[in-house]
């Protein structure tokens, strides 16, 4: 399980790196825990809509590429 101080910490990747253009700004990035609060199964970017995977021991793989992208509704 992740702690709640470290996930404060933690950003999505692909907001944090991705570069400005006049439509946008950089985002925040912000992650929270996405799946059951005892067995959470990844981390879910509010502002990009990226989940990131957990492995079973709950380490978060932060990488762009491992990431899911799910379309906004």
């Amino acid at each position: 399980m992740i702690d709640a101080e470290v996930l404060k910490v933690l950003a999505c990747p692909y907001c944090v790196t991705r570069p400005l253009n006049s439509k946008s700004t950089l985002a925040g990035g912000s992650l929270a825990l996405r799946g059951p609060a005892d067995a959470p199964t990844g981390l879910h970017c509010t502002d990009c809509n990226r989940t990131y995977p957990l492995d079973k021991d709950g380490i978060p793989h932060l990488l762009i590429d491992s990431a899911t992208v799910e379309k906004k509704a």
